[in-house]
């Protein structure tokens, strides 16, 4: 699935490191660094993908030439301590291509970093060999002079401010997720921490370019070790949580079932579980005809919408077309620009009920094979949704108030019927007519 990264550190002299080595490793390129004469030569190594130099428009032709841009940006620094480049590094979404990945990049770079005056040197490379094939991943070298005609100028401090940091982090959190939406794809990512989502997650530590080295050749290393200590207390609070879920859902399961034995015994409306919704009918053991046979319907209904395999069913839906299809601690949620509705499992929550959300509701219950329903809320809202439902060829169940509303529809779904075959009537007779009156002319 795709996930979120974006960490910037800033490559200086004092930690031994210079932008020409960095360029060339990133570049997959011979780079020779005119202020020391040491040659970076990674000509031999795989996994570049990509890799273009985006600058400001009328930028000097020399800034287009890689080697030439960060020499320069070497000999512009004198103090042996100094700052060269920012490095910018940032995870690519496994399921996007190639091209829609660099589409979706270079629009972020250019209006996040060279419309302020940036230099930007992007390479997206493939994931690490032996390591996770998903991890496609981008570097972005910054300069961090502004360019003063022909040569770089002053050190832009603005460029260095904390706050504009915490700006990039949750603009390319949007970046990817309109790539992804775009795409049709249900995924998303969240710049935010766990701590600040209400995640109950350790964060995973960095192992490092050293520990991860050791780890693909076979060896153990202590920062590997810490990591899947990490991991395995992950997994812990995922199945307690998971297990927490089925508890409540049972609970929760148990108490709509016997409210649902109080209504049928008092024959009075059930209290809403939420102010629009459309739920399945659990009475009928095989209404959902998924699933073990030895499972009842409302069950195999539940399992199946808080299940992972579930989730990827509906990305690649005809629901995904047209709704964003979101994991919930309850199901999943499906949400456009003109609304939204829930899916948790026997029950089917809409936020406003309006038509569109109607119609969403009913594709998903057709997708689910709930052959019949049950409507609360607002009379308005059961109206419309015992409307579409019925013209979908939905099953209604309904007792009381509900049992009048249903009628009402039914009669007036009668008359237009009735109207219509008289309609239909009178053109075929009109047509006969025209018919026989051509044949005696």
């Amino acid at each position: 699935m795709a996930t979120y990264r974006f960490s910037a550190k800033v490559i200086s002299r004092s930690s031994g490191r210079s932008a020409t080595g960095a360029t060339a490793y990133r570049s997959g390129e011979r780079i020779r660094d005119e202020r020391t004469g040491e040659t970076f030569d990674f000509t031999r190594r795989s996994g570049v993908l990509d890799s273009m130099i985006l600058a400001p428009i009328g930028s000097p032709e020399w800034v287009y030439d890689r080697a030439k841009l960060w020499n320069r940006a070497e000999l512009a620094e004198k103090r042996k301590d100094a700052q060269i480049a920012r490095e910018i590094q940032v995870s690519l979404p496994c399921e996007l291509s190639l091209d829609a990945n660099r589409t979706m990049l270079h629009a972020f770079v250019h209006e996040q970093f060279v419309q302020r005056g940036m230099v930007a040197d992007v390479a997206i490379h493939s994931a690490h060999r032996g390591g996770d094939d998903r991890n496609v991943h981008a570097h972005v070298l910054l300069t961090l002079r502004e360019l003063d005609g022909e040569k770089f100028g002053g050190k832009a401090r603005e460029w260095n401010a904390r706050e504009l940091l915490e700006t990039w982090r949750p603009e390319w959190a949007r970046a990817v997720n309109s790539a992804l939406e775009i795409a049709h794809v249900a995924e998303h990512v969240d710049h935010r921490s766990y701590a600040a989502r209400g995640i109950d997650r350790e964060p995973e530590p960095k192992q490092g370019p050293f520990a991860t080295a050791m780890e693909r050749l076979g060896h153990r290393s202590r920062a590997g070790d810490e990591r899947r200590r990490v991991q395995e207390r992950n997994a812990s609070r995922d199945r307690l949580h998971a297990d927490a879920r089925r508890v409540a859902n049972d609970l929760r399961e148990i108490q709509y079932r016997e409210a649902e034995r109080q209504r049928h015994a008092t024959d009075e409306l059930r209290r809403p579980l939420a102010a629009n919704h459309v739920e399945q009918r659990p009475s009928e053991p095989d209404a959902l005809g998924i699933g073990s046979p030895s499972t009842r319907s409302w069950q195999r209904s539940r399992e199946q919408v808080l299940s992972e395999a579930y989730a990827r069913d509906m990305a690649g839906s005809e629901l995904a077309k047209f709704w964003r299809v979101e994991r919930t601690p309850d199901g999943l949620a499906f949400t456009n620009a003109r609304g939204r509705f829930e899916d948790h499992g026997y029950l089917i929550t809409a936020r406003n009920g309006n038509d569109l959300e109607v119609r969403g509701m009913l594709d998903l219950a057709a997708v689910k094979g709930w052959t019949e329903l049950h409507c609360t809320g607002s009379d308005d809202f059961k109206r419309k949704a015992m409307a579409a439902a019925l013209h979908r060829g939905f099953v209604i169940e309904a007792h009381g108030r509900d049992a009048e509303l249903l009628r009402e529809i039914q009669g007036s779904r009668s008359q237009r019927s009735g109207r219509e075959r008289a309609a239909q009537r009178d053109h075929a007779r009109d047509h006969a007519a025209r018919n026989d009156l051509e044949r005696e002319l």
